[in-house]
């Protein structure tokens, strides 16, 4: 057996230019884990000690097109999770945009890329790690209206009131803040709930903030981080905003969207907001509203991927400290 890292070396990204072989990455298997490691343990197979537990990765190639591959991570010989190559796309279109920076691609070429193994990797490979950990905040209680396997969010109405006025008042340019609540798990029908109770402002580093972008660095997590809240109150992720061009505000019937999550936005939430219960709130023009109505979409993991999820707003508490 060999041991896997977070950047796996013996599961890479191959892409292709008209079938010729360019170049290979490491794949990046850290939201696998995550997502393994969460799901082992609302199932009650992976004690939350904050301990990362040895977990065996298993390749299994798709019949149809031999140099593709699935994985499946278990514990003690029990599967914890799987995944597809659709998995790994934001790291497949990461690196291509590498490649087209580098002048190794250009954008109109036909480029393809897969999942494969390097050659002489063994079938079987196991990971571990002696990174250092903490216990999933997890609050244990009976989740009734939660479905049975799914996962819920709740925002309380006073946050989302901050984050609109915040929006507001900040014009043409992005602006951002960490959210901070609550975590519950139902074990037994492993349900889970996300009770988003604060935010916090976040400041960007001196990369800046502008129309287009807001630099968001550990400083200024840290100092959000920081910053007085509610007991029993911890981060759960973020959230910013996507403003829309001067000229929507005065045009009601423009149909432009603004309200989605970008490349970069992935960047940020992969790097910065790993864990699987981390979420990501976006405000933005919807394409049916005018610009005056901002739109709001939340973002979050599901299955080691980023996917849009929905979301309830009650009035439960103090929405910001």
């Amino acid at each position: 057996m060999n041991s896997a890292t977070a950047e796996s070396g013996h599961l890479v990204i191959e892409v292709k230019r008209e079938g010729a072989f360019i170049d290979a990455v490491p794949v990046s298997l850290v939201a696998c884990v995550e997502d393994a490691l969460f799901r082992g343990v609302l199932a009650g197979r992976i004690q939350n000690d904050g301990s990362l537990p040895e977990l065996e990765i298993r390749v299994h190639p798709d019949p149809s097109q031999p140099a593709r591959a699935d994985l499946t991570f278990l514990h003690k010989g029990v599967p914890v999770g799987c995944y597809d190559e659709a998995t790994f796309e934001p790291q497949a279109s990461a690196f291509i945009r590498s490649l087209v920076e580098r002048a190794c691609l250009r954008t109109e070429d036909r480029i393809a890329w897969r999942l494969v193994e390097r050659a002489g990797a063994p079938p079987h490979a196991r990971f571990s790690s002696h990174v250092s950990r903490v216990p999933y905040p997890l609050s244990g209680v009976h989740l009734a209206s939660v479905p049975h396997g799914t996962f819920a969010v709740e925002f309380d109405a006073g946050v989302i009131e901050a984050i609109r006025e915040r929006v507001a008042t900040g014009g043409s340019v992005e602006c951002a803040g960490l959210l901070r609540g609550a975590l519950a798990a139902d074990r037994e029908r492993e349900a889970v709930r996300v009770s988003v109770l604060e935010e916090h402002p976040l400041e960007p580093d001196v990369r800046g903030a502008s129309h287009t972008h807001f630099a968001i660095g550990p400083a200024s997590l840290r100092t959000a981080r920081a910053a007085p809240s509610r007991e029993g109150s911890f981060p759960l992720g973020w959230w910013h905003s996507h403003p829309p061009c001067a000229a929507c505000i005065h045009h009601p019937s423009c149909d432009r969207e603004t309200v989605f999550f970008s490349d970069d936005d992935w960047q940020v939430h992969q790097s910065m907001f790993p864990s699987p219960y981390m979420i990501a709130l976006v405000v933005g023009k919807a394409r049916s509203e005018p610009a005056t109505q901002p739109a709001l979409r939340l973002y979050g993991w599901e299955r080691a991927r980023i996917r849009e999820r929905a979301f309830a707003v009650s009035r439960a508490g103090v929405g910001r400290a």
